[in-house]
């Protein structure tokens, strides 16, 4: 199972990318853990205003339903994320619009190892695709 992400400045350009892999799972789980790493990302720079894209309106849904940590902890992970002391949105995104997002998080399912890569720049592959979207 891959995830990947992309945190853009207000401009919409490359800030960062990520993508990592995670052995097992489903859809919505590669979702959630997209949506971890990136809200850990931004703490850990020291962003504190942020607005987050998320173009799985099932996670969201999840999101808003208490009783689903039960069923699927790393929401818990993800709810004292977007507790802390910062100003977060978290808004639905178009999967057209997600394109590099969704880029990443194949080459993150082909990666085959447990592991997250953070980059700098956009990958060659990413840069046309990316530019057309920004």
């Amino acid at each position: 199972m891959g995830w990947g992400g992309v945190l853009r400045d207000s401009q919409g350009n490359w800030m960062l990318g990520f993508h990592g892999y995670q052995a097992g799972g489903n859809a919505l789980l590669e979702e959630a853990y997209a949506l971890k790493y990136s809200l850990q990302l931004v703490w850990d720079k020291e962003y504190k205003k942020v607005i987050c894209n998320v173009d799985c309106r099932d996670l969201l849904q999840v999101l808003q339903d208490k009783e689903s940590i039960i069923f699927f902890p790393i929401l818990d992970d993800i709810l004292k994320l977007l507790g802390k002391r910062w100003s977060m949105t978290v808004s639905s995104i178009g999967r057209e619009c997600n394109k590099p997002a969704n880029w990443l998080a194949k080459r993150g399912d082909s990666s085959l190892f447990n592991a997250w890569c953070l980059m700098k720049d956009p990958p060659k592959n990413l840069r046309f695709s990316y530019s057309r979207i920004a």
